[in-house]
């Protein structure tokens, strides 16, 4: 059997983990939506840049103090004649709607959706991030701009209380890089150390104030969720919508603590927890 000859870039774990970043998630999620013969090309956290240098693949966001921020997903198209390099999750999700009838995929963006929940309005969108920037608010093309819009406001949700996921991650890093990953993430928080940044996220008191405001702060999201039947936003027709958010919740998944997420599962009549389970179950795979 040929190769597949798209090649996804997603972030390299542990042996015994699973992948979990939101963005290369979101975009897993897509390339099984969509049916696209693909393969995974896994690649460590300080080697990224690298990566998208030998790509050609510009930076697709920036930090606060304009530098590069360079992170993956990023999506190569090796098709002779059709050979191109996608570096942002929102591109990719259209560059693979452009396919998906082709491979017998479903519709990322269907045609008949009423756009429901789009409109969407984070109470963090303005809120400073210490960490990696918000997904770019521009849209691939003019049709999609409230998908763009969509996608940031989520980030700005979720990004507001991932340090509910900071101090279990380190189980998910390579051993051979971990030390050299550590680094890094403590020079983009500006502390010397790992272990200072841990000191800094780890007081109980103050996570315990953290995830009880997440609970609040994601109840707009999920009253959206509770309109319809479900599991999804437009009921029973998934979208990439639906995807953007389960990138997040794999992410939560993965490293909030087993009785946080337990509860987190049943907040707001339980619409996240069963997001999870049914995009788990249908578009969950790792190849």
């Amino acid at each position: 059997m040929a190769s597949p000859t798209l090649i996804f870039y997603d972030i390299a774990t542990h042996p015994e983990h699973t992948p979990y970043a939101p963005n290369p998630s979101k975009t897993r999620y897509a390339l099984n939506f969509t049916k696209a013969p693909y393969r995974t090309e896994w690649v460590d956290i300080p080697d990224i840049q690298g990566v998208r240098t030998a790509l050609d693949c510009p930076a697709a966001r920036k930090f606060l103090d304009g530098s590069d921020f360079h992170t993956l997903p990023v999506l190569q198209d090796t098709t002779p004649g059709a050979e191109c390099v996608l570096g942002d999750s929102l591109d990719i999700a259209c560059y693979l709607a452009s396919r998906a009838t082709a491979w017998g995929g479903a519709a990322l963006f269907p045609a008949d959706s009423t756009r429901y929940g789009l409109d969407y309005s984070s109470p963090h969108i303005d809120d400073p991030t210490g960490g990696p920037p918000l997904s770019a608010r521009e849209a691939p093309t003019p049709d999609l701009a409230d998908y763009a819009r969509f996608n940031t406001h989520v980030d700005a949700t979720f990004t507001a209380y991932v340090t509910l996921t900071s101090q279990n991650m380190t189980r998910a890093f390579p051993p051979a890089s971990a030390t050299r990953t550590k680094a890094l993430f403590a020079q983009r928080a500006g502390v010397p150390s790992w272990d200072d940044l841990m000191g800094f996220l780890g007081d109980a008191e103050k996570r315990k104030g953290t995830f009880r405001a997440f609970e609040t702060g994601i109840s707009g999201l999920a009253s959206l969720y509770a309109q319809k039947e479900g599991p999804f936003l437009e009921g029973q027709t998934p979208s990439y919508a639906d995807l953007v958010v389960g990138g997040w919740l794999r992410m939560f998944s993965q490293f909030m603590e087993q009785d946080e997420w337990a509860e987190f599962c049943t907040w707001h009549g339980g619409v996240f927890g069963r997001l999870h389970e049914v995009l788990q179950r249908q578009y969950w795979e790792v190849r």
